[in-house]
């Protein structure tokens, strides 16, 4: 009987469009590659913590869609909007946003400083402080380097008497490890309620695995979770299954 279930196997494996599909079948069970925040969980989560959270981070705002909509369903709270680029600032500066948004033409990192960061002027969602691999996307010769400033958390808090985070949101494109280390002192002392961060193919490009990232965590007062189209799923400790490289969101939420 085994023998026969091999074969079957075999067999079906051998079929392109099976395996395509079983590929769309896994993302969604894993509830990866999904970036349609209505679809994979991030409106639900901010829905469900609205009134929990007064002070919000959005480090790599880009254009702004998602300060804005976090500030239309919260508009009691503190939203302070990052974006580094130049270049996508300009047009991050020229949207309506209400009176509970700030907007900051910096990035945050490891360390204050000015580094070379990297803009694609078709697609800025690509812009990183990385180098992209984007050979497959034709946007390899659509790239220009600024200088940007950058600064850490922990400097900017303290510079703007901020004393406590509830909702840090970082989707950097690879630069997400960075900006957790440049928080290190606010996360250590339980300083930020809930931190989401990006977790992709854009942490090859800057020579990051997900397990940095647990790392990172293990002497902190957090608890990391996978984002899901239905809740929160606890990972527990770092296992290798979940170092895949495919897009998807994870949170670490203080211990209460």
């Amino acid at each position: 009987m085994k023998n026969i279930l091999k074969k079957i196997i075999f067999a079906l494996s051998r079929s392109e469009s099976l395996y395509i599909f079983s590929r769309k079948i896994t993302d969604y069970h894993r509830n990866e590659n999904n970036c349609e925040i209505e679809t994979n969980g991030e409106l639900d989560f901010i829905k469900k913590n609205k009134d929990n959270f007064e002070t919000i981070f959005d480090v790599g705002a880009n254009i702004g869609e998602w300060t804005a909509l976090v500030s239309n369903i919260m508009p009691e709270s503190r939203i302070y909007s990052f974006e580094p680029s130049k270049q996508t600032f300009e047009i991050l500066a020229k949207q309506n946003f209400n009176k509970n948004v700030s907007l900051h033409n910096i990035g945050l990192g490891e360390k204050d400083e000015t580094k070379d960061f990297y803009v694609y002027e078709n697609d800025s969602t690509l812009n990183s402080a990385f180098p992209r691999d984007v050979k497959d996307k034709g946007l390899e010769q659509n790239v220009k380097i600024e200088k940007a400033l950058f600064e850490t958390l922990d400097s900017f808090c303290v510079r703007n008497n901020i004393n406590n985070i509830s909702f840090l949101k970082i989707d950097t494109e690879g630069n997400e490890l960075a900006v957790l280390r440049g928080a290190e002192q606010y996360i250590k002392e339980g300083r930020i309620d809930a931190i989401q961060f990006e977790y992709g193919g854009t942490y090859i490009d800057a020579n990051t695995l997900l397990k940095n990232v647990f790392e990172f965590f293990e002497d902190k007062p957090y608890a990391i979770s996978k984002m899901m189209q239905n809740g929160l799923k606890e990972c527990g400790i770092y296992n290798e299954e979940f170092e895949n490289f495919q897009y998807s969101n994870y949170v670490a939420i203080l211990k209460k």
